[in-house]
């Protein structure tokens, strides 16, 4: 299910862009953070949609794909760090 949700998500974010993804992007990242999935787990994820993607494009159509595949990778690790972060700030005042 996350496979396929994440595939849809980066066609529409080559297609249009980051701009209003930004709610979509964190709500992903945030359902990764709770499944306790690592960061190299999430770039597999990515990868493996992102072959799946350029597979039978031309050259200059997947340089495209590539760059904005590479914007929406860092965006969702960005999103997932501040997640680990956010968990463990409130382990540590639990704990505190």
């Amino acid at each position: 299910e996350m496979v396929l949700y994440y595939h849809e998500l980066l066609r529409t974010f080559v297609i249009i862009g980051s701009g209003s993804l930004a709610s979509e992007i964190r709500k992903f990242a945030e359902s990764l953070a709770e499944m306790r999935l690592s960061p190299r787990q999430v770039m597999r994820l990515h990868l493996g949609r992102v072959e799946e993607l350029v597979r039978g494009l031309g050259s200059r159509s997947s340089r495209h794909v590539l760059a904005r595949a590479d914007l929406l990778a860092l965006e969702v690790m960005i999103y997932l760090a501040e997640c680990f972060q956010q968990r463990e700030t409130l382990s540590a005042r639990r704990d505190g």
